[in-house]
């Protein structure tokens, strides 16, 4: 019994020793940097563009330019007071026409036909900006975006009179995602402190191509989209922006 006692008393004699110990290390608190959410502005635009359509192929020759439109929500991210990040969703349309030997040998439709894409886009560039003077400021603006490919379709225009052009669906020769880069200029002008319009112009280009190049010539598909090589298609843009932010 005293041989357990003796242990007992120097447990409960020492424990509040410890327990009145302030000399322990201290770690410090994580110093990397934490995203300020006040340094965030969102805003919406609307995006009339010129389109056309780059391609690759021993066939298919590009044919001219149409006119689309898109949309989308702006995030920027202020830096400092010249340098932001911009990112964003967009709804954006491409386009633009082609012919080829069928197409040019096609009695009932007109020489060339248009390519046409819908797509969600995902941007992410870098934002240099001019001071604000008399409440405007200028920038420059260039990154990459990723675009996810929701329609694709050819329309041919009839050669017969009083005749509605023909659409066909091409979203199985075409790509379920591609990447791009835009670059471009614009003017942010302030109206409230935390109310602003602007207007810019970029140009967009994509880096990958938008159709699946085998699937051209793939002897499943129907003989007018039936190409002897894979055929590469890179829809281009001359964009032109006009929003507000918030």
């Amino acid at each position: 019994m005293h041989k357990l006692l003796i242990p007992a008393l120097i447990f409960f004699l020492s424990t509040p020793l410890f327990a009145q110990y302030t000399g322990y290390p201290s770690y410090p608190q994580s110093s990397l940097p934490r995203i300020n959410f006040e340094q965030f502005t969102f805003g919406l635009k609307v995006s009339p563009n010129i389109s056309w359509i780059n391609v690759k192929h021993n066939d298919a020759i590009a044919d001219g330019a149409t006119l689309k439109i898109g949309g989308g929500i702006v995030a920027d991210y202020e830096i400092n007071n010249i340098l932001s990040i911009v990112t964003g969703l967009n709804y954006n349309l491409y386009g633009g026409y082609l012919y080829d030997s069928l197409s040019l040998n096609n009695t009932l439709t007109k020489d060339n036909y248009q390519v046409n894409y819908s797509a969600i886009e995902v941007p992410l560039g870098l934002r240099i900006s001019t001071p604000i003077v008399d409440k405007t400021s200028y920038y420059l603006q260039g990154g990459v975006n990723a675009s996810f490919i929701l329609s694709a379709s050819e329309k041919r225009k009839s050669a017969l009179p009083n005749s509605k052009p023909a659409e066909l669906d091409i979203l199985t020769l075409t790509s379920t995602s591609a990447v791009g880069f835009f670059a471009g200029v614009g003017i942010e002008r302030q109206i409230l402190r935390k109310l602003s319009i602007f207007a810019e112009m970029n140009y967009k280009s994509s880096l990958t191509s938008f159709a699946k190049a085998n699937e051209y010539i793939s002897s499943t598909i129907p003989f007018d989209h039936k190409y002897t090589q894979p055929i590469e298609i890179k829809p281009a843009s001359m964009e032109f922006s006009f929003g507000i932010m918030f």
